[in-house]
């Protein structure tokens, strides 16, 4: 589910994915209100997950799911390079 007021501009590269695609439901909306046809094996919230109002968003999260059901947190972090190390400490 997305809060945005437009779709990502991953979602048309997302819509062209061939076979396992057809499983994937593209849902663009308010969090809180966007309409579901649960259940879901899995929920994938974006790095603004922050940002949304979690008293109301997670359990509806957690009724969408299956038994079994995922909650994917996706961060757009990356890891320090290998050197990143010595150039902090001036070797």
């Amino acid at each position: 589910m997305m809060r945005s007021t437009r779709p990502p501009a991953c979602w048309p590269k997302g819509k062209r994915y061939p076979a396992g695609a057809a499983n994937l439901v593209w849902i663009h909306g308010c969090a809180k209100t966007a309409p579901l046809n649960p259940p879901y094996a899995m929920i994938v919230a974006g790095a603004r997950l922050h940002w949304m109002a979690w008293d109301a968003v997670l359990p509806r999260f957690r009724d969408a799911l299956t038994p079994r059901g995922l909650l994917a947190i996706v961060d757009n972090r990356e890891a320090p390079p290998r050197w990143d190390a010595d150039l902090r400490s001036g070797r």
